[in-house]
């Protein structure tokens, strides 16, 4: 089991950071028709408008809706590897004591809610290159380059895989009560 959990892992991380590497060799600004059109279908279907109107504005929306898609797959994985491999170890309702469980919960939804209202604020910035005050001095910095990009948009996945695992659990805890309640 730990040999295909490795080998998914390799996998995903190539398919995560390979196409990142080949985005490097994106203008700055859309200048063919197919990158208008995907521009266009990214900020306006997707709503996703971070670093629209900035100075690397094509890099950054196409690397934004990339790593906002693949924030899925990873959450996925993840929780399909605590599946696989804790099982058995998965505490069951009745093992825990009212407030531990209601202390829980409030800390899952907090953090939950707080990943959820980080990505909504920064799918909204349509410049993430000015206003000091707005944005802070290191997002400032880091996107004025390509590879900036890259890690500021790689701290923000964390976030957004966070928030989808957490909800697929709720869902799948969800789907277990209820099945142990109609038995």
């Amino acid at each position: 089991m730990a040999i295909k959990i490795r080998y998914a892992t390799n996998v995903l991380l190539a398919v995560t950071l390979l196409p990142v590497c080949m985005m490097m060799f994106l203008p700055q600004q859309p200048t063919t028709a197919w990158q208008n059109t995907l521009f266009e279908f990214i900020t306006l279907k997707l709503h996703i408008q971070t670093g629209m109107f900035g100075e690397l504005a094509l890099y950054t929306v196409f690397v934004t809706a990339y790593f906002s898609l693949l924030s899925s797959l990873w959450a996925v994985f993840i929780f399909w590897m605590l599946l696989a491999d804790k099982r058995s170890e998965i505490p069951k309702p009745s093992q825990f004591r009212i407030w531990d469980a209601l202390m829980m919960i409030g800390l899952i939804i907090g953090f939950t809610v707080f990943s959820f209202s980080m990505m909504r604020w920064h799918f909204s910035k349509q410049d993430m290159t000015v206003a000091l005050g707005r944005n802070g001095y290191l997002f400032q910095t880091l996107y004025q380059y390509k590879l900036g990009i890259i890690f500021g948009e790689l701290f923000f996945m964390l976030f957004l895989i966070f928030s989808q695992l957490v909800i697929f659990m709720v869902v799948y805890a969800s789907y277990n009560f209820i099945k142990e309640k109609c038995k």
